[in-house]
């Protein structure tokens, strides 16, 4: 059969509308998973302590009062988890003042469930465990790390090239853990 040249027309007008459609709703899936991998940017704002925490590890002292609280973290461990929110519910508050920075967590669990066992500092270990890291370069490339675990153990290190960690190196700083009725938490200083 022959056709006419506005049949033609409209037959490669449609073509090139189903490939463009086509084009632009696999650019748009592709997006929308590139979306996925990358973490939206998270602030938390510290503020200064008028006094210094009682390094304790019970988040009551004035400035736990008034200091911002940071939520809605995610897995970092086990491997192929990342990402995920977390299994516990947990918030992070900074403070700072002449002499040190100050970080207040607590992780909201069923203190039946905590898992709360010794180590050595600095060891691996199979117990829940909060930490927190400086990037205090902020060149994103080395970051001073920090880490406590219910049980009271201290961890710390210096992280770098995105995954790799060395726990020989030794900061002077002090943490205190404590556990009550809604879970576990960390002061850090």
């Amino acid at each position: 059969p022959t056709h006419s040249p506005t049949h033609l027309s409209f037959c490669r007008f449609a073509c090139s509308l189903l490939i463009f459609c086509l084009f632009s709703l696999s650019a748009h899936l592709w997006a929308e998973e590139a979306a996925k991998l990358v973490r939206p940017e998270k602030r938390l704002t510290a503020i200064r302590a008028e006094q210094a925490p009682r390094i304790d590890g019970i988040l009551d002292d004035d400035v736990w009062k008034i200091a911002p609280k940071a939520d809605g973290f995610t897995k970092r461990e086990p491997e192929g988890h990342e990402g995920e929110p977390a299994t516990y519910p947990t918030t992070v508050q900074v403070a700072y003042d002449d002499e040190a920075v100050y970080v207040g967590a607590f992780c909201y669990q069923d203190p039946e469930t905590i898992v709360r066992r010794l180590y050595r500092r600095d060891q691996a270990r199979d117990t829940d465990a909060i930490g927190v890291s400086f990037d205090a370069f902020h060149d994103r490339r080395m970051a001073w790390f920090f880490g406590a675990s219910p049980a009271g153990t201290l961890e710390d290190g210096v992280q770098f090239n995105d995954t790799d960690y060395d726990p020989t190196w030794n900061g002077v700083w002090e943490a205190k853990t404590s556990i009550n009725d809604e879970g576990w938490c960390a002061e850090f200083r």
